[in-house]
């Protein structure tokens, strides 16, 4: 039970961080802090917090971190800062969850097999997050050509759920 109560929280936390309104919180909450040259880029990755997986910005869409993508690895709690330059705001973040090296603080333990998570940047004062669900909404923007915003909606809807009854655990 108390992994389903978790698995509820992680998605209505992930559609909220997609971008679903208002500003927000600065400083150690994180998000986007513009540079002149540079954005930094604060969040956490999660399917359970996610330690000592790889973070980057995708910024030629290949779907992998390569070398020269800004990159950093996530710490307790599955967080991360990363600085991109302002052209990769376009550019999505992702988690790359290394088996037997990740930790998922679910359980305490490496995970198995590895897989990459996907999110679309948002340009907002409030922390990414990086999940399954914003995997999804990255998957529908791409596959459909979509806003993110309609991508929300579509992955709401698929999910039985809706972005203004999460609103309290903003």
């Amino acid at each position: 039970m108390q992994k389903r109560s978790t698995l509820g929280v992680m998605i209505a936390s992930a559609i909220l961080a997609t971008g679903c309104g208002g500003g927000g919180g600065s400083g150690s909450s994180g998000g986007v802090t513009e540079t002149p040259d540079n954005v930094t880029i604060s969040g956490r990755a999660a399917d359970g917090y996610l330690v000592q997986a790889n973070v980057c910005a995708d910024l030629n869409t290949n779907g992998s971190c390569d070398a020269g993508e800004p990159n950093t690895t996530t710490g307790e709690g599955g967080v991360f800062t990363l600085e991109v330059p302002q052209s990769g705001l376009t550019a999505e973040l992702l988690v790359e969850a290394i088996a037997n090296l990740t930790i998922d603080e679910d359980t305490n333990q490496p995970i198995p097999k590895g897989f990459t998570l996907r999110s679309p940047i948002i340009d907002e004062k409030d922390a990414q997050f990086v999940s399954p669900v914003t995997t999804m909404v990255a998957n529908e923007m791409k596959n459909t050509s979509v806003s993110l915003e309609r991508a929300k909606e579509i992955v709401a809807q698929r999910l039985n759920t809706s972005f203004e009854s999460h609103q309290g655990l903003r």
